[in-house]
């Protein structure tokens, strides 16, 4: 891709700026250039922020910082990656200090971030500027389609040609989203960080395997758990409608780090966007902003659903076995007063049995009310999955 800005490099010493110049093999140069990027050089936080803060004014804001910080020599790398955020929160990192397991825990889930080990080689180093490159790229192009959104509200006239290139725009971004998670698990998979890169629309499994440690049976489980999310927009909705500003922005936040931890890039890109709405208090912005999570969200369940559905299941070939979940579900409801964590290992185990069939959506929606300790819509939702259960095929007996 073109490189659309210049790169900062920043170095807590000249000498450790030496260092990199040999890595990138632009030694004796002041400046050069890697793979066509513009290379800046900046010695300590200070003239760091000053130069991204120069380049925001200059409306030629830097897209990617390369940032190699030692607190043995007084400066924390973690620290300064924080004040650069305040001075452009759109900036993308990739963090290569001492400090780099400290960072994985502190921006635990960030998506701006890119850690790298040493010793670093170039190819590492021109592959992670160019995935942070272009997920730069695909954010201000969404934002983008965020100011098309607005103008298309204020000029009626001419909302169906706008909202045509709208849409347009969002199918692109999709799809350039898609491709970026397939090169983001193709590159991490050959340095053996992460696993196929397979994608759903809304998400990236290649990204969830990334946070998972290439394990997919977390994966699907924290799917599953996401599932009882379904309801969060309207959910959010409804405390704006009452007043409960506050309320719904805790929805919106809780979203963020659950979603980009499955691989949903875009819902907590959405997520993040209407946390921001709610807490400027920009009426004018939320209903778009509450339009794109509950499209995104819808999307991502969809997902979720189709995936779980072609995983292997505790069910047998002729559907779940009838008795077995009848059982659980009455030993689970007489066990809500008595015994409530025995109570949630039987949902557990009805989570497990259910898994992959027709009634895995249902126990999803009974499984949020008893999480939410609302055991009288838990009741319902109980008779409702009974309900399908009666018409789901039964377990064919064995023959002698």
């Amino acid at each position: 891709m073109t490189a659309p800005g210049p790169l900062l490099v920043l170095a807590d010493t000249p000498d450790t700026a030496g260092d990199f110049r040999e890595v990138l093999g632009l030694s004796g140069e002041p400046q050069g250039s890697l793979d066509g990027w513009r290379v800046e050089w900046a010695v300590g936080c200070e003239q760091a922020i000053g130069l991204v803060t120069r380049g925001i004014e200059r409306q030629s804001p830097y897209p990617v910082a390369l940032v190699d910080l030692s607190p043995a020599l007084g400066e924390s790398g973690i620290e300064t990656v924080a004040r650069l955020w305040e001075a452009d929160p759109r900036l993308q990192v990739v963090f290569c200090g001492v400090e780099a397991s400290q960072a994985a825990e502190q921006f635990r889930g960030e998506p701006r971030l890119l850690l790298l080990k040493k010793p670093l080689s170039p190819l590492e180093i021109v592959q992670a500027v160019g995935i942070l490159a272009a997920k730069w790229e695909l954010e201000r192009r969404s934002e983008r389609m965020g100011d098309l959104e607005a103008l298309a509200r204020r000029r009626g006239d001419e909302i169906d040609s706008l909202s045509a290139d709208l849409e347009r725009a969002r199918r692109e971004t999709d799809a350039a989203m898609q491709a970026l998670g397939e090169k983001v698990g193709a590159i991490l998979g050959s340095n053996g960080t992460a696993g196929e890169a397979d994608t759903l629309p809304g998400i990236s499994i290649a990204l969830g395997l990334e946070y998972c440690g290439d394990d997919r049976e977390l994966l699907r489980s924290l799917m599953e758990k996401f599932l009882k999310r379904r309801e969060a927009a309207t959910e959010i909705a409804a405390a704006l409608a009452r007043g409960g500003r506050e309320e719904a922005q805790r929805g919106a936040h809780t979203l963020i780090s659950p979603a980009a931890t499955i691989g949903a890039d875009l819902l907590a890109r959405a997520a993040r966007a209407m946390e921001e709405g709610i807490r400027d208090r920009d009426g004018e912005r939320l209903p778009p902003l509450l339009e794109r999570l509950g499209r995104e969200l819808n999307r991502v369940m969809g997902s979720i659903d189709r995936y779980l559905a072609q995983q292997p299941n505790q069910a047998g070939p002729g559907g779940p076995d009838r008795a077995k979940v009848k059982g659980l579900l009455e030993q689970m409801t007489s066990l809500f007063e008595s015994d409530l964590g025995a109570a949630l290992s039987v949902k557990d185990e009805l989570r497990r049995e259910l898994r992959g069939t027709h009634l895995f959506e249902q126990f999803s929606r009974l499984e949020h009310l008893v999480d939410s300790f609302d055991f009288d819509g838990a009741a319902k939702a109980r008779e409702r999955l009974e309900e399908m259960l009666e018409s789901a095929p039964a377990v064919p007996e064995e023959k002698p």
